[in-house]
């Protein structure tokens, strides 16, 4: 017996990626048992074709080939591409229609619309009379979005400590822009790690208001824009905020003359007719000191009480008044801080050890900051601090490095001031000090600070200047001054 396969049997194969190969069936199988004569046959012509190829353009998208090897004995009526992120993509997904065909050959196209930074699958497919068939896949990742493009506007609007300025996003790279604003630092290049003020807006133009500068300084600022792919700048501008306008003030300024109240400008008239007299303030309080006895004034220069100093006080050369009614009397000589009460008595006497002897007598100065008493000039250029509750004392800082005594010392919005020979310091309780300024003259022995400005008196110049603390220029506002000691700001 012979059997027979009729002619209506059809072969479909695709190639790439294995060489999977696929029989189909579009008609029905017969067999017969022939005793003495048999049909010939010759298989119907496969359809072979293949996902060749995809490569990433230089000016964009992917191109993806296909070929068709054999067209086989169908009617190709579509052809084309189909890609997604799943990882068999089909016609129900992203697709390139390429219409009908009718040879063999290459065919290609070029994706343009995708999502970035993703991964996809993509392959060919035909569809014939006898259904839609698929080549093997490939895969493309596309690239990670750019940063952002931006601009940066015209400053506008500068005052003493404010500024209005603003930019643009011309482009968001290809990703959602998630924050955007303008960044500044007192140093070129500015970055968001420096200072930076957002936008409410996250393309196109946008304005924000800068506060908080410092008066008569120079800054630099640029606009930004951030997406999933980083930050991008625009060019940087600078500016420099108005010049420091001093703010009306009232100080108590002492020399051998007596004491004066002074305001910003230098304009003084006698207070109390004391020489010499080493003064402090406190809480609107104008306390001074001589023979043995502090004084208590009102604002006007009316005597309110005089407290009598403990004779046990071997060296009361300089003092501070201290939260609680109480004073702190700095002995430089013996290195002692003494403590006494609002009657005079002595309550507390601290002996402050030295790593260093001092070698002639300083001046001595303390400034209370919260619930601490920061003392200067022990000799050994340190400033040492002590807790008012537990009167522990330690060193806060060493300015052994500098050459010469420290002396006055003042506090201010977060900032310490510190005169040292014919200069000035700022510095915080993390930052190292920085120079203000050199002045001409030499041995400052006062400081009090108000808004931007510095008011130092200079006992060897016979002057009280003022300086500006962003900038360091200065000016003398008293030159006639007779040894000037103290100056004290009346808060």
């Amino acid at each position: 017996m012979n059997s027979f396969i009729k002619p209506g049997w059809k072969y479909f194969r695709t190639e790439g990626d294995g060489g999977r190969r696929l029989l189909l069936r579009a008609g029905f199988l017969f067999v017969f048992g022939l005793m003495f004569s048999c049909e010939r046959f010759e298989p119907a012509s496969e359809l072979v074709f293949r996902t060749e190829g995809v490569e990433e353009l230089e000016q964009g998208g992917f191109r993806v080939t296909g070929r068709i090897i054999n067209v086989g004995d169908g009617d190709i009526r579509e052809h084309g591409f189909c890609w997604s992120e799943s990882a068999n993509p089909t016609t129900g997904d992203p697709v390139i229609r390429l219409g009908r065909r009718s040879g063999e050959g290459t065919f290609t196209s070029t994706i343009g619309e995708y999502a970035l930074d993703r991964l996809y699958y993509v392959r060919a497919y035909i569809t014939n009379d006898a259904g839609t068939y698929y080549g093997g896949v490939l895969t493309f990742q596309t690239p990670p979005p750019e940063v952002p493009v931006v601009l940066t506007h015209p400053v506008s609007g500068i005052g003493e400590n404010s500024v209005r300025i603003g930019g643009e996003v011309i482009s968001d790279g290809g990703a959602e822009v998630t924050e955007s604003g303008v960044c500044w630092s007192t140093f070129p290049g500015p970055a968001i790690s420096d200072n930076r003020v957002l936008s409410t807006t996250r393309t196109g133009a946008f304005t924000v208001s800068i506060e908080g500068l410092f008066c008569s300084t120079t800054y630099y600022v640029r606009a930004y824009a951030t997406n999933v792919s980083g930050t991008a700048y625009g060019d940087e501008v600078s500016f420099t905020t108005n010049t420091c306008i001093p703010q009306v003030g009232t100080f108590i300024f002492a020399d051998r003359d007596g004491i004066f109240r002074m305001d910003q400008d230098g304009m003084r008239d006698l207070f109390v007719g004391s020489a010499g007299a080493a003064t402090e303030t406190f809480e609107n309080r104008i306390y001074t000191y001589h023979t043995r006895t502090v004084y208590e004034y009102g604002d006007e220069g009316n005597l309110i009480r005089s407290i009598p100093v403990d004779s046990r006080i071997i060296y009361p050369y300089e003092f501070c008044a201290l939260p609680g009614d109480r004073f702190a009397f700095l002995d430089n000589e013996n290195d002692f801080i003494s403590i006494i009460n609002s009657s005079g008595s002595l309550i507390r006497e601290i002996p402050v050890a030295e790593s260093l002897p001092e070698s002639s007598l300083q001046n001595i100065k303390g400034v209370v900051v919260e619930n601490q008493l920061v003392v200067s000039a022990f000799g050994n250029n340190q400033l040492l601090r002590v807790n008012l509750d537990t009167y522990q004392w330690s060193v806060f800082r060493d300015f052994s490095h500098l050459a010469g005594g420290v002396s006055d010392i003042d506090f201010a919005d977060g900032v310490y001031y510190l005169c040292h020979q014919k200069h000035l310091y700022a510095f915080t309780e993390k930052e190292e000090e920085r120079l203000i300024c050199e002045l001409p003259d030499y041995n400052n022995t006062g400081v009090a600070v108000l808004g931007d400005f510095a008011y130092v008196t200079s006992n060897f110049g016979n002057k009280v200047y003022r300086i500006n603390i962003r900038s360091g220029d200065f000016d003398a506002i008293v030159g006639d001054a007779n040894y000037p000691q103290d100056i004290e700001l009346i808060k």
